[in-house]
């Protein structure tokens, strides 16, 4: 969620069939109440699996669950620029290979993040 401004999740949510209950309760919160949810669910990611897994969780969660609403945002808008900022993800594996370019990760903190985010993929 962090990789996009709280308007382009909030039109995406408008504009869109979500899947998640998690993105539909989130991609509609204005700044203010995203960041505040985010906030808690980090703190509690990072206690139970540190800081670079809980952010890494949080940038690619998204992508990865609602990855078709993204692309019909995308394609609907014409706002290409988009997938710069939230790329078509597919795969567990393929969102901890971009979390990995983004930040240096051990490959135990990788296997963690596939392991969480392996039941998105659905």
């Amino acid at each position: 969620m962090y990789q996009a401004a709280t308007v382009v999740w909030n039109q995406i949510a408008a504009n869109t069939k979500l899947k998640s209950h998690w993105a539909k309760k989130v991609f509609p919160l204005n700044v203010e109440e995203q960041a505040t949810y985010l906030d808690k669910q980090r703190e509690a990611l990072t206690a139970a699996y540190g800081g670079t897994i809980a952010i890494a969780y949080l940038t690619m969660a998204p992508l990865l669950m609602e990855r078709e609403a993204i692309t019909d945002f995308i394609t609907q808008t014409g706002q290409l620029e988009l997938r710069g900022a939230l790329p078509e993800v597919s795969t567990a594996e393929e969102a901890a290979l971009l979390a990995v370019l983004d930040r240096p990760f051990s490959e135990q903190e990788a296997e963690k993040l596939i392991e969480l985010l392996k039941p998105l993929e659905t």
